[in-house]
């Protein structure tokens, strides 16, 4: 009944960390240089590893095959449910857009006009992590709505963004732009994970792990395309280019909407 709102939250922790982290290691970099950040990471791994550890319940597996045949039963779902692989696709291209922006901005931020250093540019993980409060009413939404709005509202939120990034040089409108594509992000993500989760009860963390791993896929594909568009042209070409990848997600959206409707 509450799936959606409980994942919000669990996603909401996570994308702060993540987003907030940014403001922290701009910091620690810009006082004690690089290496201080993966030595603070790596003392926080550890902790973690302690904490979950001595926290975490106990759960037995309902899987009973060996590992080779856990495998084999990931891919059978691939085939043979719909749904994942439209969740999964469209994650791929959700997690490639904002991992896109968070690493061209650093490059965006650090060259003329504004020439930022390390320290400020850090800062505006703040503004990211603000969006990411959003997680929790987006589950909300996903609990008693159509997840199909929910996934429309995430694509204009996206271009909207996308729109306000490149139209103007303004800071106050680019933060109000950040804010806007981590609430469109958490909107897509949010949503379609709460669909991942109600398909098959008792394979939940297969599901789950096939979704996941193709959504951190596509951040890692979305830093090189980041990259490559920023070589390629610059800022505006990042905004091509990722209206590009909403246009993209829309479309297969509409393909799997059509087919499996």
């Amino acid at each position: 009944e509450h799936r959606g709102h409980n994942i919000g939250i669990i996603m909401s922790g996570l994308l702060i960390g993540i987003l907030a982290s940014r403001a922290v290691s701009g910091s620690i970099g810009f006082w004690l240089g690089w290496r201080a950040v993966y030595l603070m990471a790596a003392m926080i791994c550890a902790t973690m590893i302690i904490v979950m550890a001595k926290r975490f319940p106990k759960s037995r597996p309902s899987f009973s095959g060996n590992y080779a045949g856990l495998m084999r039963s990931m891919f059978g779902y691939i085939k043979s449910q719909p749904v994942l692989r439209e969740t999964s696709a469209i994650n791929f291209l959700a997690f490639a857009l904002i991992s896109a922006f968070w690493t061209t901005m650093v490059l965006y931020l650090a060259n003329p006009p504004y020439n930022f250093e390390t320290l400020r540019i850090g800062l505006f993980g703040i503004a990211g992590a603000a969006g990411a409060l959003a997680a929790p009413l987006v589950g909300k939404l996903s609990d008693g709505g159509n997840p199909r709005k929910n996934l429309i509202k995430g694509f204009i939120l996206q271009a909207l963004s996308i729109g306000l990034f490149y139209l103007t040089g303004n800071l106050i409108i680019f933060i109000i732009g950040i804010v806007l594509i981590d609430i469109a992000q958490q909107a897509i993500h949010v949503t379609n994970q709460t669909r991942i989760y109600s398909l098959i009860p008792e394979a939940r963390n297969r599901l789950n792990t096939i979704f996941m791993s193709v959504s951190f896929i596509g951040a890692s594909c979305g830093s090189a395309i980041g990259l490559w568009l920023w070589d390629k042209g610059g800022w505006a070409m990042f905004c091509y280019g990722s209206i590009g990848l909403i246009l993209l997600n829309v479309l297969i959206f509409y393909v799997y909407r059509k087919k499996y409707a």
